[in-house]
């Protein structure tokens, strides 16, 4: 997708090193990533709701993460059934054990792997799961098309994804990186970001049906308690991030010359919208 003129935007994923980012980013995240937003359990917990997971079913959660899908699934299908939590970041599976362990649930196992080349079984799951990670994908088709040969004939997968702009102050600095540099970016969520696109995607890897259902949520996402502490986390996140890092594109000095006009105008449009925590 394309911003305002006829400059193509920009979606860096630099082969060499895009999943060694990846790995970085959420390593660094791993000891707070249960606590440091409210979206994340929530999105999690409706995942695993949509799924209408049942006894006895056999599950694998892609992007697992700290277990947040997981764990929950290993409840609901119960001593009979299986669960599978596979994720790049062996620090944020680190998490995830040890919480199945404090919960005694025997039926959940997590294993460092890569969605491009997992060797799991064909046919081998009922369902497939994956809550805020289908996003950080490499090759998004690619995987749609393994997780319709691991599931059984009449399995399901369910997925959220975020659509754009995924936060506020996200098309702040992306309006700031077009007025001063000419480069228009894409939000972090953009290849998911449209109900027909992922609609026709599914389709296309082989699923015979896709339901696609948009909910918006209001909350302050990052659970900053100031404005200024909300543009600062929202600067670290927007010029460290894995998808589309600012750093791939502009110098350091570039970089650097947006971070002031970046606070002043992120804290200025959290100050606003303080009373609904839509930030």
């Amino acid at each position: 997708m394309s911003s305002a003129g006829s400059s193509p935007s920009v979606r860096i994923l630099d082969p060499d090193n895009y999943k060694a980012r990846v790995v970085a980013m959420f390593d660094g995240r791993s000891s707070s990533y249960d606590t440091n937003s409210v979206f994340h359990p929530r999105l999690a917990a409706g995942t695993v709701d949509r799924a209408n997971l049942q006894p006895g079913e056999r599950v694998l959660d892609l992007a697992s993460g700290t277990g947040l899908c997981a764990l929950d699934a290993a409840q609901r299908v119960g001593p009979k059934g299986s669960v599978l939590g596979v994720d790049l970041t062996d620090t944020m599976l680190a998490v995830a054990r040890k919480k199945a362990e404090q919960q005694g649930l025997r039926n959940v196992r997590f294993e460092v792997g890569d969605v491009d080349a997992l060797a799991l079984p064909p046919g081998g799951f009922d369902a497939a799961l994956c809550s805020n990670g289908m996003l950080y994908f490499q090759d998004i088709a690619g995987a749609l098309c393994q997780v319709v040969r691991w599931l059984r004939r009449g399995g399901r997968l369910v997925f959220n994804t975020p659509v754009a702009p995924m936060f506020k102050a996200t098309s702040v600095l992306h309006q700031l990186v077009q007025e001063h540099h000419g480069l228009p970016l894409v939000d972090a969520g953009m290849p998911l970001a449209d109900p027909p696109t992922v609609r026709a995607l599914l389709l296309a890897s082989g699923f015979a049906a896709a339901e696609v259902t948009v909910t918006e949520e209001v909350h302050n996402a990052m659970g900053a308690a100031t404005p200024e502490e909300y543009a600062e986390k929202m600067w670290r996140m927007n010029t460290m991030h894995a998808i589309a890092p600012l750093r791939s594109v502009l110098s350091e000095q570039q970089v650097e010359a947006l971070r002031q006009p970046f606070l002043d105008a992120a804290a200025e449009l959290a100050n606003i919208n303080i009373r609904d925590s839509r930030y």
